[in-house]
């Protein structure tokens, strides 16, 4: 099964981690999740997009993917979703639950 490391983890609270690994598991496909540092490891047969979409709908925080074209296609649906929602972009998206 493939292993794919997703950066751009901002925030090492306990309640995030705990949080971001609970929504990664969520996505079909997905056996296992190792969180380190600033990488998130996810081994299994799944959609790197839809890790992204989904950790970002559920927690606000972006995830980012080592393949420049899986990000901009996640990027684009989760600004449409955005604007269907009629939310402002703000710059917090990656603050910890603390607001540090």
């Amino acid at each position: 099964m493939p292993t794919i490391a997703f950066g751009g983890l901002s925030c090492r609270c306990e309640g995030c981690l705990k949080k971001i690994n609970k929504r990664v598991m969520e996505v079909s496909g997905v056996q296992k999740v190792e969180i380190d540092s600033n990488d998130v490891k996810v081994t299994g047969n799944f959609d790197p997009q839809q890790v992204i979409i989904h950790v970002w709908k559920k927690t606000k925080k972006t995830l980012t993917a080592a393949d420049k074209g899986i990000n901009e296609a996640a990027m684009l649906k989760i600004e449409k979703m955005r604007r269907a929602s009629r939310a402002t972009v703000d710059k917090s998206d990656n603050i910890c639950c603390f607001g540090f």
